[in-house]
């Protein structure tokens, strides 16, 4: 390991060493004109320069491979009365994966989310999506775990909906849909 991080501050003294000779508007030495004075230069080999970048790749895909792959997306539908002591519903989130939150009234019709609040913003992203039925909201999380409340408000509805949104890798929403047991803006009563 040590080889590596000697090799690592090679790499890193000879950036500042490009950078400080282009500051005082200095030439590095050709390679082809005068090859003892880049040997002093540059002591990594070719074949430790590859290596270095090799290792360097394999540190990338750690970083940013799942933390978890057997999970299994879920659609959920999730009945709310809008009463004081009924649970806010929950949605779950995988790290950089989106989940959609959709809003239907009681005859399923779209009800349109007029806007939307997120507590901790550090650890969750959201927006309302753009289309005819202005009811979903696609939500990301911008961390591994954690958990926060998303806040909907509904056109026409006083009461604002709260969603318990939560971070894990072991259980995760590609939709959440919520039914309010109410009549939406787009609800369609027909006249006998």
């Amino acid at each position: 390991m040590s080889q590596l991080l000697q090799r690592m501050a090679v790499v890193v003294g000879l950036s500042v060493a490009g950078a400080l000779c282009m500051a005082e508007e200095m030439s590095v030495p050709d390679a082809s004109s005068d090859n003892q004075h880049v040997g002093q230069i540059f002591r990594a080999s070719p074949k430790d320069v590859l290596d270095l970048r090799k290792a360097m790749e394999g540190r990338q895909d750690a970083m940013y491979a799942p933390l978890k792959t057997d999970i299994t997306p879920r659609d959920e539908m999730v009945v709310l009365g809008l009463t004081p002591e009924e649970p806010s519903p929950t949605v779950n989130l995988n790290y950089l994966s989106p989940t959609v939150v959709q809003v239907f009234d009681a005859t399923g019709a779209p009800w349109p989310i007029s806007d939307v609040a997120i507590a901790h913003k550090e650890f969750l992203g959201g927006r309302i999506v753009e289309n005819d039925f202005g009811n979903s909201v696609i939500l990301f999380n911008l961390r591994p775990q954690g958990q926060t409340f998303l806040t909907l408000f509904l056109k026409g509805l006083a009461v604002p909906v709260n969603v318990h949104v939560i971070g894990s890798d072991d259980s995760y929403h590609r939709n959440l849909r919520i039914r309010i047991q109410e009549l939406g803006p787009n609800t369609q009563i027909d006249s006998m």
